[in-house]
């Protein structure tokens, strides 16, 4: 009767209300509650991606880093793009990025933030070309909002920023002013990353110069008349199978 296919759709969509409840959950650091909803979305569905980033996040937040890592490193394999427009294997990479930037190794987080931008890229080439002549190009739309490239890309900035690449981070970050012009925080971020990369290039100067005065005394003349007076260098010699070696 109807109250049997009532039933039967509540049933449908009761492990989908536990991912959603866990997800509030999440927001609201209950933690504990959290858990629980996970656990009867996982004995009702299995073990999924989404519930795999879900316990990860916990133990993120909970700053067990190494457990967040265990956890994400059995996420089951799946689908480049889900029907909702997903992109679980940029989503899997970055996560990983996440992780790795609280470690402190940010070499390795911009290369799992790198891995996510191309895992993200690839998802979208799977689809057919834009054409702006005709507003239907075969898109479902859901992938209207499943590009996170320029996300993706201000991690990548920032850890590039962390690693001591301004320049590279600079790149990174311009790319992402194309749609979040109106951040603050990433301004200040270009700002950082310009300030950064002024100081290396100051220390390189340096560094140059140093060396430099090192080896020259005084300069007479100019053109081509210039002249190097240069110090004078200490010479050990001493002999070693045979021969001279000069230090």
């Amino acid at each position: 009767g109807e109250g049997d296919l009532a039933s039967s759709e509540n049933d449908q969509y009761r492990p989908r209300i536990h991912l959603f409840k866990a997800r509030l959950l999440l927001q609201h650091r209950n933690m504990k509650a959290c858990k629980k909803e996970l656990k009867n979305f996982t004995s009702a569905s299995g073990t999924t991606p989404c519930a795999q980033f879900l316990k990860a996040n916990v133990e993120y937040l909970r700053q067990n880093y190494r457990k967040a890592l265990k956890v994400l490193g059995s996420t089951p394999k799946s689908p480049i793009v889900t029907d909702a427009g997903e992109c679980l294997s940029a989503f899997y990479f970055n996560n990983i990025g996440c992780v790795h930037f609280q470690l402190g190794k940010y070499s390795l987080a911009a290369h799992y933030f790198r891995k996510a931008t191309e895992e993200n890229d690839a998802a979208l080439n799977g689809f057919p070309p834009l054409d702006r002549a005709t507003p239907l190009s075969g898109r479902p739309l859901s992938v209207l909002g499943m590009n996170c490239r320029h996300i993706l890309l201000y991690n990548l900035g920032l850890q590039q920023l962390y690693a001591g690449q301004p320049l590279a981070a600079f790149d990174s970050l311009m790319e992402v002013v194309q749609v979040y012009h109106a951040n603050p925080r990433l301004w200040l971020r270009l700002a950082e990353a310009c300030i950064a990369s002024h100081i290396k290039m100051q220390e390189e100067q340096l560094r140059l110069w140093n060396n430099k005065s090192e080896t020259v005394q005084m300069v007479f003349g100019a053109g081509l008349h210039r002249k190097l007076v240069l110090n004078p260098v200490q010479w050990e010699q001493w002999v070693k199978g045979g021969q001279y070696v000069a230090a």
